[in-house]
């Protein structure tokens, strides 16, 4: 149960990763994305309550919340493959996540987290998340 928040955790952090890339234009394989302060929702696939706020842009710090669940972390974006990779990191101690994500529109973003110690998705299976931009 626990992992399975995290994996959602992380999951909105990828999205919001990806949309910075694609509207920003940035030029760096792993960046700071200022434009993604801000706050992320939506929900999971088995319909938990998913949360994303970005907080800190330059430090690529996250505040991310599955129902009532709340845990903080840093992510990276990887913006030379496609779907684009985020890898993050969450908790105390920090455990890595590798997800995938791609936008669906201006304020939409699509991701999804693989399983803990499996390689990144190359595409989107019936258990991604959709989120959309609040602010």
């Amino acid at each position: 149960m626990i992992h399975r928040i995290f994996f959602k955790k992380q999951l909105c952090l990828l999205c919001i990763a990806l949309f910075s890339v694609l509207f920003l234009g940035c030029d760096e394989k792993t960046t700071t994305l200022p434009a993604l302060i801000g706050t992320w929702d939506g929900y999971s696939f088995n319909g938990e309550v998913v949360k994303v706020v970005f907080v800190d842009g330059k430090k690529n710090k996250v505040i991310v919340s599955v129902d009532d669940v709340v845990a903080e972390g840093t992510y990276t974006i990887d913006q030379t493959v496609r779907p684009f990779h985020l890898i993050y990191n969450l908790g105390e101690p920090p455990v890595r996540r590798d997800a995938i994500l791609t936008f669906l529109g201006s304020d939409t973003i699509q991701i999804e987290t693989s399983a803990v110690g499996t390689a990144r998705l190359s595409a989107f299976t019936d258990k991604c998340e959709i989120l959309k931009r609040r602010n």
